[in-house]
């Protein structure tokens, strides 16, 4: 059986799953005209990893049962942090402790603010550790890509200890990394001021990149 549910009805099944079995600290967190993954995140507690399994698996049967396509189900095993894909909303169930460790909120709310300071038309760069590992070379093209199509300037995200949310990393143009290891923020600033820096004295024909 299908379903036929809109994304608001199924946050409403969601919900009301959730406070059946006493779910703590329960967020809905609109994702519409801003990500492609869902229209909604929902993010809730259970006191003990019995609780969070069983929330969990009541979700999924009720979502069954109105024809709710599961696209994902993980961490059922453990059950400290339960990630449940209903195409339209996505699920995040966690023991309390857990959820403060990864600090998914405090990411979403970080990405939104990073995000208010770079205006759509402005190209965007994600500095993360799981970007493109980026050389002056690479950085001198992109800043040339973007000056021969006319753009004045761009915004470079750096983000805090959790990362980047997921709004922010699809609004990125391109990824960079200065390697596969983990930087100090401010280091990281003033890496990423001596790339541009070279980037510059590269397209400007300058001597002081050297190259290898």
């Amino acid at each position: 059986m299908q379903s036929h549910l809109d994304p608001d009805q199924i946050l409403d099944m969601v919900t009301s799953s959730l406070d059946s079995d006493k779910a703590e600290d329960v967020l809905s967190i609109p994702l519409g005209g801003k990500s492609s993954v869902a229209d909604y995140m929902v993010i809730a507690s259970g006191t003990s990893s019995r609780q969070v399994a069983a929330m969990a698996e009541h979700l999924e049967f009720r979502l069954k049962q109105a024809g709710v396509e599961i696209l994902g189900l993980e961490g059922m095993r453990q059950a400290d942090w339960v990630l449940i894909d209903a195409n339209d909303v996505i699920v995040h169930l966690f023991r309390p402790e857990v959820r403060e460790f990864y600090g998914l909120e405090r990411m979403m709310d970080e990405g939104q603010r990073l995000l208010r300071h770079c205006p759509d038309d402005i190209p965007l760069v994600a500095c993360d550790p799981r970007g493109r590992d980026t050389s002056s070379e690479a950085m001198a093209r992109l800043l040339a890509r973007w000056r021969d199509t006319g753009m004045a300037s761009a915004c470079f995200a750096i983000g805090g200890a959790d990362g980047h949310s997921q709004e922010l990393l699809e609004r990125a143009e391109a990824r960079i990394a200065f390697g596969s290891a983990t930087w100090p923020h401010m280091l990281f600033r003033a890496m990423l001021a001596e790339q541009l820096y070279r980037a510059t004295m590269i397209l400007a024909g300058h001597p002081y990149h050297r190259g290898n």
